[in-house]
């Protein structure tokens, strides 16, 4: 981010790009057993059927997110410069993941009234 004023170095890449590939794995690999997970509980039946559909999605998801984060990176760095425009992707995966905190916690929430 320009604004913190940090200066590009070769260890802090090396780290970065680590954290990134942990993050990516801690988040896309546990999905896919949760979407599994969730059709069952929809009533979808255990079988090769379901396995297809939520691979076919998972991987219709994947796919529209490696479009369209380059077409709005793109957009965001003709307008901006490319600091700008990793720090305004950066601050749109912060507002995903707090408001997926939010819906989870919102989640529980309703899960523990509806058991009491």
């Amino acid at each position: 981010a320009p604004f913190l004023h940090i200066s590009s170095q070769l260890w802090l890449m090396i780290i970065m790009l680590g954290l990134i590939g942990f993050s990516l794995g801690m988040t896309a690999i546990p999905t896919f057993p949760e979407i599994i997970t969730y059709a069952h509980e929809q009533g979808f039946e255990e079988g090769l059927s379901t396995l297809g559909m939520v691979s076919g999605l998972f991987g219709a998801f994947w796919s529209l997110g490696m479009f369209y984060g380059p077409i709005v990176g793109g957009l965001i760095t003709q307008n901006l410069n490319f600091e700008w425009g990793a720090t305004v992707q950066g601050g749109m995966t912060f507002l995903a993941a707090f408001l997926l905190m939010v819906h989870s916690l919102c989640q529980r929430r309703r899960q523990s009234a509806q058991q009491d």
